[in-house]
């Protein structure tokens, strides 16, 4: 089976919802950015949209390894 019938449909899922959640933050107004630990900035919709996108993938059934830039813990390169 080709990547694009097996994932194709859940990423094309994940975009169409990721930027309907950033157009909805993007119009608002609202933001609310923080630091995190590393001094980077995170939005609201950053954070929003990476959690739709991990609870999506766990939902699919799909064996899929993710790792979260704004929410998973970070690790030290040793796995």
């Amino acid at each position: 089976m080709s990547y694009g019938k097996k994932y194709g449909a859940l990423l094309e899922t994940i975009v169409d919802e990721a930027d309907a959640i950033a157009m909805k933050y993007f119009r608002s107004g609202e933001i609310g950015a923080e630091k995190k630990n590393d001094g980077t900035v995170v939005t609201l919709a950053d954070k929003t949209v990476e959690a739709m996108a991990l609870r999506k993938v766990a939902e699919s059934g799909l064996a899929i390894d993710l790792v979260g830039e704004e929410t998973s813990e970070e690790t030290d390169g040793r796995e």
